[in-house]
């Protein structure tokens, strides 16, 4: 296959698009945020200008019932998070003292055992690698719920994105597609509208797939009387985002809720019921929602998820998965194009 000179242009100023991308990651939280909520809300936002309503009035009229949600959410349930987030982070606190010091009652109940010195050394090698694995956890985990609270105003500002967003949505396309030389217009218009596809079957099948699961813990932690239920249950959801890794990350805080009631019993149940909850959505919800409109090998899944994280952080993690979709859908679509091959039969 030969590459013009028009191509490798092209080619070019992708691989630049990419790069001021990374540069700029840190800018792109609420345009990645407004991107989830445009696609949210344009199906109603469509169906209200089919019926023949203006389409400023018809985003409007949507946003304002969002704002009606918010502003419940905000006076009832907010305080009530809030409160449960404050004390969850005072006992993150107090576990980690209690870690330090059974952490030093260990290290001297061990000294006065007269080990051997090999079994000693790696004896306090081991707890005070455990101390620090335990503690690193639990200020990675208080660093993240700051950095969420702190970062709230991407919160107000998608919504404007996505307003804009929302009512120029047909400029956008037309931009885009113009960009790009007349002979590959078509072309590029394909590509867009099966992109398209994928992202709106990811976003509003991770939204259902994610809504199940902070429902279902809620729930779970309501009925095992554990505090801090609204806040386990909106990090399990919203963790759950993360392909494989997420239901792990968010079982973290309900799993240190639970230790520090000091009931076994309590820990044993809150690890059966995420088991549960994410065995219905992996097995079930899951591979019914998202693996048809996604369509992507769990080892890419994976790879892509590993790949994000390292470049952009956790706006990689949440990213990585509808990114792998598109770039599947590119390559699929220039391999046809350019390089057309027969699937080979390794079995």
């Amino acid at each position: 296959m030969r590459i013009n000179r028009e191509q490798l242009f092209w080619l070019g100023v992708m691989i630049l698009a990419i790069f001021l991308l990374f540069l700029a990651r840190e800018v792109l939280v609420p345009f990645v945020l407004a991107v989830f909520l445009t696609y949210l809300t344009l199906p109603a936002v469509e169906l209200l200008v089919d019926r023949e309503v203006p389409r400023a009035m018809a985003i409007i009229s949507v946003y304002l019932l969002l704002a009606i949600i918010v502003w419940a959410v905000t006076v009832y349930i907010l305080p009530i998070i809030f409160e449960d987030l404050n004390t969850l982070l005072i006992s993150l606190q107090q576990q980690t003292e209690r870690l330090d010091g059974l952490a030093r009652y260990l290290y001297l109940r061990y000294q006065r055992l007269h080990l051997p010195e090999a079994l000693q050394t790696a004896l306090n090698q081991g707890i005070q690698s455990g101390r620090e694995f335990l503690q690193n956890l639990i200020l990675r985990i208080i660093d993240l719920i700051i950095s969420v609270i702190s970062h709230s105003i991407y919160l107000i500002l998608a919504p404007v994105l996505s307003y804009y967003m929302s009512r120029d949505v047909k400029i956008i396309k037309e931009t885009i597609v113009h960009t790009f030389p007349r002979s590959w217009r078509p072309e590029v218009a394909a590509i867009g509208r099966e992109i398209n596809k994928v992202l709106s079957g990811f976003v509003r099948g991770q939204l259902l797939v994610s809504l199940f699961v902070g429902l279902s813990i809620t729930l779970g932690m309501v009925l095992l009387s554990l505090p801090y239920a609204a806040v386990i249950g909106i990090v399990a959801g919203v963790a759950n985002i993360i392909p494989y890794f997420g239901p792990v990350v968010g079982a973290v805080p309900a799993l240190l809720a639970a230790a520090a009631t000091g009931q076994t019993s309590k820990f044993l149940y809150v690890i059966l019921i995420f088991i549960l909850v994410n065995q219905i959505e992996a097995a079930v919800l899951a591979p019914k929602i998202l693996q048809d409109r996604v369509g992507l090998h769990p080892l890419v899944v994976i790879f892509a998820l590993l790949l994000g994280g390292k470049l952009f952080g956790l706006l990689g993690t949440l990213v990585a998965v509808p990114a792998a979709a598109i770039i599947k859908v590119i390559f699929l679509y220039c391999r046809a194009k350019f390089a057309p091959v027969d699937r080979l039969d390794i079995g």
